[in-house]
């Protein structure tokens, strides 16, 4: 299940697109969402214990791709 915890991040620029368009009560739907429903959902989901070992981040901090990712 943790799978589905990394694209929780996509439901704020929904709701931030979804506040501005609808308007009114809605613009307060972004902080309902990062404050109310993201927290509940990952209570729900759970947590990723699946990390890397000794050897494979040796192997990652080699890689460029995955250097970049931490410049960005």
């Amino acid at each position: 299940m943790a799978m589905w915890s990394n694209p929780l991040i996509c439901l704020v620029p929904i709701s931030v697109l979804y506040g501005y368009s609808l308007g009114g009560w809605f613009t307060f739907l972004t902080p309902a969402v990062v404050f109310g429903l993201v927290p509940l959902l990952d209570i729900i989901i759970g947590k990723d214990y699946h990390n890397p070992d000794e050897t494979d981040i040796k192997n990652l901090e080699n890689r460029k791709s995955y250097r970049m990712l931490t410049w960005i």
